[in-house]
C-alpha cells in the first residue's frame, strides 16, 4: 500500500484520519477506530536516495543498508538520518538493489505465503549484495533485523544461512 499512498500522501493521510473512514477501516480491515494510521511520506526514501545521495564508494568502510517498509514510506528522515550518522563515521551505506517488506505483518495477519515469498525474494537480494560487498546488512528497524535473521529459517522455513550472521541491528553495530 505504501507505493499506491506516497504519491498522494497529504491525501491519503487526511482521509484516514476522517472519524466516518475509520469507522469503515474498523468493520472491514479491522485497523480499531481509535487508532491512527501511520502518516505516509510524499515521496519514498529511496527515491530521495537515488538523487540526492552522494557517491558512497568514497569511503573505505561499507555498509548495507535494509531501510524496510516504514523507512520507505512513512519516515524517510530515519534513514537520512542514519546515512549522515554514517557518512560521519567515514562508512558508506549500500542499498540492497532491491526489498520488498520484511513480512512481519504478514506473517502477523496470516499470510505466512505471501511472507514466505517476500523472505525469498530478501534473501536472494542480500546474498547478491554480500557477493559484490562482504560487508555487515544493518537495518534500523529492530523487527525487519530479528525477522531478516530469525523468522524466515523458523517461522517461514526460509535458508538464509548465507546472510544470518552479517545482519545487524544499527545500535549494535554502532556498539
Amino acid at each position: 500500500f505504501g507505493s499506491v499512498a506516497t504519491p498522494v500522501a497529504p491525501i491519503v493521510n487526511a482521509v484516514t484520519s476522517v472519524p466516518l473512514v475509520k469507522k469503515v477501516m474498523h468493520k472491514t480491515i479491522g485497523v480499531h477506530d481509535h487508532k491512527s494510521l501511520p502518516k505516509y511520506s510524499h515521496g519514498t526514501f529511496r527515491r530521495w536516495y537515488k538523487k540526492e545521495v552522494s557517491d558512497q564508494s568514497i569511503y573505505q568502510q561499507q555498509v548495507h543498508y535494509f531501510h524496510g517498509c516504514f523507512v520507505n514510506y512513512n519516515h524517510p528522515q530515519l534513514g537520512k538520518d542514519f546515512i549522515k550518522v554514517m557518512n560521519n563515521m567515514h562508512i558508506g551505506v549500500q542499498l540492497l538493489d532491491k526489498e520488498k517488506c520484511c513480512g512481519v505483518p504478514l506473517i502477523a495477519n496470516g499470510f505466512h505465503k505471501k511472507a514466505q515469498k517476500n523472505a525469498e525474494f530478501n534473501v536472494a537480494n542480500l546474498e547478491a549484495a554480500i557477493e559484490r560487498r562482504d560487508v555487515p546488512i544493518l537495518s534500523t528497524s529492530s523487527t525487519c533485523s530479528f525477522t531478516l535473521q530469525q523468522e524466515y529459517p523458523h517461522v517461514l522455513d526460509v535458508d538464509n544461512s548465507k546472510v544470518a550472521k552479517k545482519i545487524e541491528y544499527v545500535t549494535r553495530f554502532i556498539l
